[in-house]
């Protein structure tokens, strides 16, 4: 037999087992069980209300939806519209450009939940009863926003607000969050002010 006949079946022979080798690479199952970190998030196509608020800037009497490029005057007063897709349990803390912190909502006075000391169930749409002036200091003020499908204890999330991030202290003391409940999703929101 002539070997120059041969080439070219052993040639189209080891490329198709190369193939054969990275598909079976490739379909292999994978190594970690599923059940070991489990989804627990709500699964959907567009997270398009992923902060779920919408702040509204108001001058007067008037409100209007504030557009994510835009800056706050001082003076104007930021108000709060619940937008999620279903009823989720919620706190708000509130810090101003000067670093003065207020527990938002649910109300210091004991408007929500247990006397103020748990998280509130709300509906999607609600206004929340609350308004913040925008202060004079030029440093952007942050809205964090603290989502649970269950009910959570304020007191870990509402203490002491980081200046720098508007997160609870001890995400920064331990660099994770492995004292606070891990269903309790904070979001940040920076409201810069114009110049």
């Amino acid at each position: 037999m002539n070997p120059k006949k041969l080439i070219r079946p052993a040639v189209f022979a080891g490329i198709f087992l190369g193939l054969w080798g990275l598909a079976v690479l490739v379909a292999r199952p994978s190594a970690e069980d599923p059940l070991a970190h489990p989804y627990v998030g709500v699964r959907g196509a567009s997270r398009e209300k992923a902060s779920g608020l919408m702040v509204l800037v108001g001058e007067g009497g008037l409100a209007r939806a504030l557009r994510p490029d835009e800056a706050v005057k001082p003076g104007d007063m930021l108000h709060f519209v619940v937008r999620v897709e279903r009823v989720r349990y919620f706190a708000l803390a509130y810090r101003d450009g000067s670093g003065q912190v207020a527990r938002a909502f649910p109300d210091d006075r004991g408007g929500g939940g247990a006397s103020g000391t748990q998280a509130e169930r709300i509906e999607p749409g609600r206004v929340l009863p609350i308004a913040f002036p925008v202060d004079a200091d030029p440093r952007p003020a942050l809205v964090t926003a603290y989502w649970s499908d269950r009910p959570f204890a304020l007191a870990p999330f509402l203490g002491p607000i980081a200046a720098t991030s508007g997160l609870p202290e001890s995400e920064h003391a331990d660099g994770g969050t492995a004292a606070l409940d891990p269903t309790v999703e904070p979001v940040v929101i920076r409201i810069a002010k114009a110049r």
